[in-house]
Order: structure tokens, then sequence, then C-alpha cells
């Protein structure tokens, strides 16, 4: 798939979860050399971290189960 302006945030996230290939890693790169107004834009997606939700449950979770 070619990135283009309509899918390269798809692009950014895959590039910093380490799910694009060498091939794809330089077309980004190529595509923010093309477009340096989304340059800061793919600088502002390294700076976002998310972090798993270790404490959280579900209080009803018998509701979850199928009746039969």
């Amino acid at each position: 798939m070619k990135i283009n302006k309509h899918n390269y945030e798809a692009f950014f996230i895959d590039f910093f979860d380490k799910n694009l290939n060498e091939e794809d890693t330089a077309m980004l790169f190529s595509f923010l050399d093309e477009n340096p107004d989304l340059k800061a834009e793919f600088d502002a997606f390294e700076m976002l971290t998310l972090e798993p939700e270790t404490s959280l449950t579900y209080n009803n979770k018998a509701d979850l189960k199928k009746q039969f």
C-alpha cells in the first residue's frame, strides 16, 4: 500500500509499533521529506506512550456468561 495524506497516520502508528518492513520505513521517510508539514505530527507520535490498565476489574463477571 502506498502512503498518502489519507492513510499516513496508520503508517506512523505501525512505525512506532515496529510493524513496518525496511521498504515501508523508507517509503515513510520519503513521504515525510515530501510533506514537511507532517513531520511535527510524526514527532508527536514518538512522545505518545500508552500503558495498559493492570488494575481494571469488572464486578459483574457472572453477567458476561451465557445462560443456558
